[in-house]
């Protein structure tokens, strides 16, 4: 006789409840990688951020909304718009590729380039043709694409040479064929430095040795370029065929202004500097109560308005003598929780190089602990 088999019981589902138990104040702000205002209103902003993609503020940066459904991942590189027009962006994902929004980033798709992805953290650049809103340029970090029909298709211009490893990439706004790269690399067969290419990236001299950061700005016209390391600072006013050394301490960010290329600005820590006169002289300003400054960025409707990113974003408005924080509705960083297993109402939360918080009720509070408090 056949056994009679007897389906177990299906389990009855059990509800899953979720509160907010800290809004998460103890934690710094993911750090902002890029910001671009909309060239037709000036209440809109967006940003890039390290670890939760891109935001955008509809209130001149007063508070921020996230708008990356469709993002395969949220490391942000670049981000650029369309002048022409501006629900359009482009996102440089980290180890991710290139997206495209056409409707101000409610919604974001993978643009298929067949690029050569690989598993090195290097950059994600994207670039726009001022001139021409059909024309890019795209790079992974070890190589450069180009399109002509605004991404549709694209095809690599250049592989591996020197520049070897690529960490800024800017166009000049006045001949897209020229472009000025970073070389961060390890040195040796390509030399660290700025590079030049004068058609559109295929091949490359070598402008300037020993530029080594990721800092890179040209102004308006393409006459003024700054570029720096962490060690010192260089400027040119013949398209980068000569070079002179400006700050010896080199910056962190750099910004230039949209109307006058011989005001730029150095950010160096928390400290702003400025120059009037193409940086023969700095003179620093006030200081930015961010930590990680990464990104500086002039606004194209009034230039005594700046904003700072880094943990977070801030604002002047009296050309960097005082600024606010605007990081209203930015996410946090990343950071690991865990629970304490001998008593589970105790949690630990490590956040970035060994920075520590604890809770004794189940997250709803949280204190910082020095890294000799944590326990074994």
């Amino acid at each position: 006789a056949t056994p009679t088999i007897t389906p177990l019981p299906t389990p009855t589902p059990i509800p899953l409840a979720w509160k907010r138990l800290n809004i998460g104040t103890f934690l710094p702000r993911d750090l902002v990688t890029a910001i671009v205002f909309d060239p037709r209103d000036q209440d809109v902003l967006y940003v890039g951020t390290g670890s939760a993609g891109v935001y955008k503020s509809i209130d001149g940066g007063l508070s921020w909304q996230p708008i990356h459904n469709g993002l395969g991942r949220a490391n942000i590189g670049s981000l650029v718009i369309d002048p022409y027009d501006p629900q359009v962006l482009y996102a440089g994902v980290r180890l991710g590729g290139l997206y495209k929004t056409t409707d101000g980033g409610q919604s974001w798709t993978a643009v298929d380039g067949n690029f050569d992805l690989h598993t090195k953290d290097i950059a994600s650049i994207v670039l726009l043709d001022p001139q021409n809103k059909q024309h890019l340029y795209y790079s992974p970090g070890l190589s450069i694409y180009e399109s002509t029909d605004g991404g549709i298709s694209w095809t690599k211009v250049y592989k591996p040479l020197c520049p070897g490893v690529i960490t800024a990439l800017i166009i000049d706004p006045t001949d897209s064929k020229t472009l000025f790269a970073i070389d961060s690399g390890p040195g040796g067969q390509c030399p660290r430095g700025l590079y030049k290419s004068g058609d559109g990236g295929k091949t490359w001299s070598l402008a300037k040795e020993d530029q080594s950061g990721p800092s890179l700005v040209i102004d308006a016209q393409g006459d003024w370029l700054y570029a720096s390391s962490y060690q010192v600072l260089y400027r040119s006013s013949d398209k980068g065929e000569t070079w002179s050394g400006a700050v010896q301490n080199g910056c962190h960010a750099l910004a230039i202004s949209p109307e006058d290329g011989r005001v730029a600005y150095c950010a160096y820590g928390k400290v702003l500097y400025v120059t009037a006169d193409g940086g023969q002289t700095w003179q620093p300003l006030g200081t930015m109560n961010l930590e990680g400054i990464r990104v500086l960025v002039v606004s194209p409707y009034t230039p005594m308005t700046l904003l700072s990113g880094g943990q977070g974003l801030a604002i002047t408005t009296d050309g960097g003598d005082s600024w606010t924080e605007y990081s209203n509705g930015l996410g946090g960083t990343n950071f690991e929780l865990k629970i304490d297993p001998a008593e589970s109402s105790t949690l630990y939360a490590n956040v970035g190089d060994c920075q520590f918080h604890r809770s004794h009720d189940r997250g709803s509070n949280w204190q910082t602990i020095d890294f000799g408090d944590f326990p074994g």
